[in-house]
């Protein structure tokens, strides 16, 4: 009897021995881990027990806690810090980051969401993976979004869920259990203060209100109006605005439109330039608010009217900027430029100067002209015909709006620490940008709106301001989510560090 006994209790000590660790004493918070300060990972409803150092394949234990929750959740950082790490995906982790508190603790993000909302394809477009502009680098907000719960990597198999570890500043994991049992919960992600600010309305019209009102906050005598679907109008007009010390403000229809009345009201303004194709009824309205009016231009004849707007503008230092005028973005890079000196803006075609141009820069008595452009934009016959030739150009819209602000800059008396951000995909919320520009001593950049890092020389060039001829400090970004997305707008900011603060 004895012998069976003592049998009996050698196995059970081998099968004691070879069991796997008992599981935490959720009444013992000695055994769940430290008290780190945190704000709970997740908004929603997740369910968890404690499973840290649970055995795994291949001889591993558990790092972590796995948060149960539904596809999509939002997923918010626990704590200040800097994102220092994201995997795009990987086999195991699939997408996840790592973000690294002020105090040298760090946060992992692992599983995140990879599938497309209402399917299991594992082709989720980055919208649906990480908040807009979530990078390396990018300083983040304790409850600000970050990404979004999801099953990738290896837990394709599970349900979906957020596999948080916590780690000490030695970069031990240690258990999160009773960190996250304290942590407050948020109702809704914390939106991310703006690194930069956002000029923008609705619509073309509005945006440039919105450069009015941040430009000239406290009133201006004069403004200068152009239609807002006629750039090749709106951007020669930008130049005498920058003349006239007032904004550029735009409008659409036969009347003048609501949003610039009442910005005339709050500028206090008491003359307006209008020029070419704006409707003349809008003059009778802008007469009716006790505004003086001066029009300028032939509606529907850019080339005139670039040439009358010249004319007031007259051509210091006997200098002209010459643009396409089908081309839209080359014409906004060259408005920082021209706006910027009170130079004139004239406009060409392709392979032929109009003979108004020549006109122009004959009686201007023009001897230099800045050609905005390759020889794409205007060949090397219209640049033979081009007083004093000097062309600013690059392979790219981008790189010649790169060539434009380091001529601005080599120039003097413009900063890159009042750089001006507008879109290279579309004209409207950028007419603005060249008197605003001037006003603010700036340069323009244009950028990929759309986030698609078809700008790379933009890039390059902001990223590497702050080593060359001045520092780089993005003052604002003309135009609304459809000139410049919200993903475009957050990874500029993750590339110059910015959040709000600067990253520490």
């Amino acid at each position: 009897m004895r012998r069976a006994l003592v049998a009996v209790l050698g196995a059970l000590a081998l099968v004691a021995a070879l069991a796997p660790p008992v599981a935490a004493d959720y009444g013992d918070p000695s055994r769940q881990g430290p008290l780190q300060p945190m704000t709970f990972p997740v908004v929603g409803p997740v369910s968890y027990t404690d499973t840290f150092g649970a055995p795994r394949a291949g001889g591993r234990t558990h790092q972590g806690q796995d948060l149960m929750g539904t596809k999509m959740e939002p997923e918010v950082a626990a704590a200040d810090g800097v994102v220092s790490f994201i995997t795009l995906p990987e086999a195991s982790w699939g997408y996840s980051l790592t973000i690294t508190g002020d105090d040298g603790w760090s946060y992992h993000y692992l599983h995140i969401n990879n599938d497309t909302p209402g399917t299991d394809d594992g082709r989720a477009p980055m919208q649906y993976v990480f908040a807009p502009g979530i990078a390396k680098g990018l300083r983040v907000t304790a409850g600000q979004l970050v990404a979004y719960m999801g099953d990738s990597g290896d837990a394709e198999t599970t349900a979906p869920h957020l596999h948080f570890e916590l780690h000490d500043p030695s970069d031990t994991p240690v258990n999160a259990f009773a960190s996250l049992n304290a942590a407050p919960r948020i109702d809704t992600p914390l939106a991310p203060p703006a690194p930069f600010p956002r000029l923008a309305g609705p619509d073309r019209v509005a945006t440039a209100v919105e450069a009015s009102r941040a430009g000239w906050p406290d009133g201006a005598d004069h403004v200068v109006l152009a239609a807002g679907d006629r750039y090749a109008e709106a951007l020669p007009a930008s130049v005498l605005a920058a003349k006239q010390s007032g904004p550029l403000l735009l409008t659409t229809g036969p009347t003048l439109v609501d949003a610039v009345r009442q910005e005339l009201t709050r500028l206090h303004a008491t003359q307006a330039t209008v020029i070419g194709s704006v409707p003349t009824s809008v003059d009778a309205d802008l007469r009716s608010t006790g505004i003086g009016v001066t029009r300028v231009g032939t509606a529907n004849a850019p080339v005139t009217t670039a040439a009358a707007v010249a004319r007031l503008v007259g051509a210091p230092d006997h200098v002209a900027v010459l643009v396409n005028q089908a081309r839209f973005p080359d014409g906004v890079s060259a408005a920082g430029l021209a706006a910027g000196r009170g130079w004139p803006i004239l406009l060409s075609n392709t392979t032929a100067v109009p003979q108004g141009t020549v006109d122009t820069w004959r009686g201007l008595g023009v001897t230099t002209t800045y050609l905005v452009g390759g020889t794409v934009v205007l060949s090397d016959g219209v640049a033979g015909l081009a007083p004093g030739r000097i062309r600013l150009s690059g392979p790219d819209r981008y790189a010649t709006s790169v060539a434009v602000a380091r001529e601005s800059l080599r120039l003097g008396g413009r900063s890159g620490d009042e750089t001006e951000l507008a879109t290279g995909s579309a004209y409207p919320d950028a007419l603005a940008a060249g008197a605003y520009a001037a006003h603010t001593g700036g340069i323009v950049v244009l950028v990929d709106g759309s986030g698609h890092f078809s700008d790379g020389a933009s890039r390059d060039f902001l990223s590497v301001m702050g080593t060359e001829t001045s520092a780089v400090d993005v003052k604002a970004v003309l135009g609304g989510t459809q000139a410049v997305s919200e993903t475009a707008y957050w990874m500029l900011a993750a590339m110059l560090g910015r959040s709000g603060a600067p990253s520490s």
